[in-house]
């Protein structure tokens, strides 16, 4: 059986429709046309695959944020020497995060939320390099040091995933 576009089964000239119709054509050969089906493009998958991610921001801000309450101390042996009421700081990122991760995930709130998220990013921002810069304080972080420092610039990773996800291009903007 002949192949025509795309691996589909050939159609006989008569059963074409007729503006596909070599005979109806003033040169020949006519150039098919091709309807894509919205769902079957590569394209449209990564689309979609890059708004599941994007989705994915406010979720994952919550959760980090509730981490906050539940290995408190875990965030409060990060806090820098000079931060004063280290326990009141823990409690207050995790509350900021969890509230962006949420605002994240309200259209109407989404913007707002996003540059929430992007200032808390930029307040804890210091527990991070304190962390790189005293790594010896920190033997049970695997990797070491070099994770430690490796840390630094994923800050930017997550400052780029808020950006996108406050503003996300799909129906619901």
């Amino acid at each position: 059986m002949a192949r025509g576009f795309a691996g589909e089964p050939a159609l006989s000239e008569k059963s074409r429709p007729a503006h596909e119709r070599e005979e109806n054509c003033v040169r020949a050969p006519c150039p098919r046309v091709r309807t894509v089906v919205i769902g079957s493009s590569g394209d449209f998958d990564k689309l979609r695959a890059v708004n599941f991610i994007r989705r994915l921001a406010g979720p994952f801000f919550v959760l980090a944020g509730a981490m906050h309450f539940v290995i408190p101390k875990t965030y409060r042996r990060i806090m820098p020497p000079y931060v004063p009421a280290h326990m009141a700081m823990v409690y207050a990122s995790g509350v900021a995060e969890m509230a962006g991760g949420a605002g994240l995930m309200v259209r109407a709130q989404r913007r707002r939320a996003g540059w929430w998220l992007i200032a808390t990013l930029l307040a804890v921002f210091p527990a991070n390099v304190h962390m790189a810069l005293h790594a010896d304080e920190f033997p049970q972080v695997p990797g070491g040091q070099r994770a430690l420092w490796a840390r630094l610039p994923l800050q930017g990773v997550f400052f780029a995933w808020v950006l996108s996800a406050m503003r996300r291009p799909d129906s619901d903007r």
